[in-house]
């Protein structure tokens, strides 16, 4: 799970923003239904760090059992926060993101911007 989890911070980190509004939406809807499957990740790995508790509790005392209980809920629940500001971050960045294109693709609309390259916004750079 912490591979998956450093690998998408690594990807939002990287990728590259859309330039029109269409692109842009889809990002970030693609985003939003990412995070309901990695939750359920997450939920899977604290329920099995769960078992696992029960497991060593039934096999060693008490006093190491609860040790070793706070231990997995203290790691699991912070992978979970890590990995929920990376993603509130990068969804952050792609609502800029969009803000910019609507913003461009507006101009655009009521013939006030020109643009030499098709009319396309050009936001990579300017919100990283």
């Amino acid at each position: 799970m912490d591979k998956l989890i450093e690998d998408t911070e690594k990807e939002y980190n990287k990728s590259e923003l859309p330039t029109e509004v269409v692109q842009a939406q889809l990002q970030l809807k693609e985003h939003e239904s990412n995070k309901a499957k990695m939750e359920k990740l997450i939920d899977f790995s604290h329920e099995e760090g769960e078992q696992i508790v029960v497991r060593v509790r039934q096999q060693d005392s008490e006093a190491i059992a609860k040790d070793e209980v706070q231990k997995v809920l203290q790691l699991t629940e912070s992978r979970r926060r890590g990995w929920e500001r990376a993603w509130d971050d990068h969804k952050n960045k792609l609502e800029q993101n969009l803000q910019i294109c609507q913003f461009y693709f507006d101009l655009r609309q009521v013939g006030v911007a020109t643009f030499t390259s098709g009319g396309t916004c050009f936001t990579n750079g300017l919100l990283s």
